[in-house]
């Protein structure tokens, strides 16, 4: 009981203070990260489409290219 006391005592966090503000937010922070991860993958995948769509574009073409090239010095079609 002495702990709780302290931890969860006079002022705003007793004398924990910090430690205990971080650990909760870090435990509630993990847990919505991880019951929301699907919706932020998409969300950045979105992002990530609308800013860099023309340069991965750009690399996937010279990589087919690349990938033809080196077809045509194998003598495969």
């Amino acid at each position: 009981m002495s702990i709780l006391r302290d931890l969860f005592g006079p002022g705003t966090w007793g004398t924990g203070g910090n430690l205990v503000a971080w650990v909760i937010c870090g435990v509630l922070g993990v847990i919505g990260t991880y019951l929301l991860r699907h919706r932020i993958g998409r969300n950045l995948a979105v992002w990530w489409n609308l800013h860099h769509r023309e340069h991965a574009v750009e690399q996937h073409l010279e990589a087919l290219r690349r990938h033809e090239a080196s077809k045509r010095e194998d003598g495969t079609t």
